[in-house]
């Protein structure tokens, strides 16, 4: 374990995760959301493809483990709180 966590810090802070790395950083970050996907709780499939490690594109420290969908809607607003938050009034708006 104490491996893990020295690599987990080791790495927190660059953008890009070797794939040796990302075998050691992956599942401890799952184990530190208890299994799920930060956003949406969702559970990794048991086949096929794992949870992004998800990652600040500007300064590259790395936030959590998300799903497909929740990795794809943090990229498609661009990572800006703004965006989602007017997603959400949206959202509850026209619901």
């Amino acid at each position: 374990m104490r491996r893990i966590t020295n690599t987990y810090k080791a790495v927190c802070y660059r953008k890009e995760l070797s794939p040796p790395e990302r075998q050691l950083v992956y599942p401890h970050l799952l184990s530190m959301q208890g299994g799920k996907c930060a956003i949406c709780g969702a559970v990794p499939p048991v086949l096929g493809n794992r949870f992004a490690v998800d990652h600040d594109h500007n300064g590259g420290r790395i936030r959590g483990v998300l799903c497909a969908a929740c990795n794809a809607m943090l990229g498609n607003a661009k990572d800006n709180p703004e965006i989602l938050f007017k997603g959400i009034q949206y959202l509850e708006k026209m619901s």
